[in-house]
């Protein structure tokens, strides 16, 4: 909203998407990761009646978050196939887990296949960051084979703040990005 020549005036803006930056490499620690999760959940939102709309305006309980991924569930999985990215398949195991969510075999395996270490081992410059991605991969991984839909299974995740946190209590001004992973899936 503003003023033109005097009149008010209404203006919907666009909303761009960030440069993708890496700051972790846990599974969920770059911008694209991130806005692969808000259009999960823009996409699992979309399947509220209007009478849950109304009904749930300020707070999605637990158990309907699980209904709806029910209800979004093909919309979910076509998404991630149409964004040919590993890494959309890997951030909707762990959308799916957070909210005990039906996860069937067949993206189990689909996820799987696009989290092995192979896709990734020849990407990164840095020992350190090598070993680092690896052990979030095996860690991702392991509670995606576990998941059984019986409970809420988080996936580690390091926020910007709290790396740039960590960094400022050893004094260390660096810069806190990281070498960007490829997760184009090339057919």
């Amino acid at each position: 909203m503003g003023l033109r020549s005097g009149k008010p005036f209404t203006k919907t803006l666009k909303k761009e998407r960030k440069e993708n930056r890496t700051w972790s490499y846990s599974i969920k620690g770059n911008d694209e990761a991130s806005n692969f999760n808000w259009d999960y959940i823009r996409i699992k939102n979309s399947f509220l009646t209007p009478r849950e709309r109304k009904k749930y305006s300020k707070k999605i309980p637990e158990d309907m978050q699980r209904v709806l991924i029910e209800r979004a569930y093909n919309a979910l999985v076509t998404y991630a196939h149409e964004k040919k990215s590993r890494l959309a398949f890997m951030v909707l195991g762990c959308f799916i887990m957070l909210y005990k969510g039906k996860l069937t075999d067949k993206l189990k395996q689909i996820i799987l296949k696009y989290s092995v270490w192979e896709y990734e081992k020849d990407q990164l410059k840095k020992r350190k960051d090598r070993k680092e991605r690896k052990r979030f991969l095996e860690e991702f991984r392991e509670r995606i084979r576990k998941y059984d839909e019986t409970k809420v299974i988080k996936v580690t995740f390091y926020s910007i703040t709290q790396i740039e946190n960590e960094k400022a209590e050893k004094g260390d001004t660096t810069p806190i990005w990281r070498q960007k992973i490829d997760y184009s899936i090339k057919n």
